[in-house]
């Protein structure tokens, strides 16, 4: 599946990498050279990719990043089958639960933040003694409403606001160690999550918020994932040429822009 030489010998395991823009980032990655464990809880998922990249070179791995087990059970694996890891691409993200923050359940809030923030900081800490020793990128999913509040999407505000932090202070810590960190928010893509947010309804999300989102979808708003997927390929290619920068893929061309 090779057709380009960007990341040629390189390995990155990816989060999240049965559907939406994890998908599109592996095969990305896999043109461009690279071998990839990819990481999902859906089996089926993972298979399908691994057979359109070739199983030579994708590791399919099933299990729930949360767990602590999970990142190491990931990692070691990935070095087992590809000898390192250059590229850790944090992912995997959930939605839900479209509640007011005060009807969230104890539960529900650390299902949500263990994915969408506890999962890139054990996989991040479990990859780091492998990527120091090849000056290797870490590449967090951000988004935009990491820097906002709408309700009801509290709990992902507040895991992505978490995961903004998370992706600064990385960078400054690992900065003498030669490991490139950066935020992608990859903007408003036509993945399943925004199927997932429509098919909540107005009743869950309010009238204005859920045709907001309906309208995305048929004013043709939405970019493909392939495109954010292009930057990933960018910020995980030596060398890139931020920092701790959060980056929007709607915005090539305003790549510094802190958000």
């Amino acid at each position: 599946m090779t057709d380009g030489t960007r990341l040629a010998g390189k390995v990155a395991v990816i989060t999240g990498g049965g559907r939406g823009l994890g998908r599109a980032a592996a095969l990305a990655f896999a043109v461009q050279g690279a071998s990839v464990a990819v990481v999902s809880r859906t089996e089926g998922e993972l298979v399908e990719v691994a057979d359109l990249i070739g199983r030579a070179r994708c590791l399919p791995l099933v299990g729930d990043v949360a767990l602590e087990e999970t990142a190491r059970r990931v990692v070691a694996a990935t070095v087992e089958r590809f000898g390192g890891i250059h590229i850790l691409m944090n992912n995997a993200a959930v939605v839900g639960p479209f509640r007011r923050l005060g009807d969230v359940s104890a539960t529900e809030w650390d299902v949500a933040l263990g994915i969408n923030l506890k999962g890139a900081f054990l996989l991040a800490r479990e990859a780091i003694p492998y990527l120091k020793r090849v000056g290797g990128a870490i590449i967090n999913v951000t988004s935009s409403l990491g820097s906002s509040v709408l309700s009801p999407f509290g709990m992902y505000c507040i895991g992505k606001a978490g995961l903004n932090q998370l992706t600064r202070m990385l960078a400054l810590e690992l900065e003498q160690d030669g490991i490139r960190v950066n935020g992608l928010d990859p903007g408003v893509i036509d993945t399943s999550m925004q199927e997932q947010i429509r098919a909540a309804g107005p009743q869950a999300l309010g009238t204005h918020t859920w045709q907001r989102f309906v309208d995305f979808k048929q004013q043709g708003a939405l970019d493909p994932a392939t495109r954010a997927a292009a930057l990933a390929v960018f910020l995980a290619a030596p060398p890139p040429s931020v920092n701790g920068e959060i980056g929007n893929a709607s915005h090539f061309a305003s790549f510094g822009f802190k958000g």
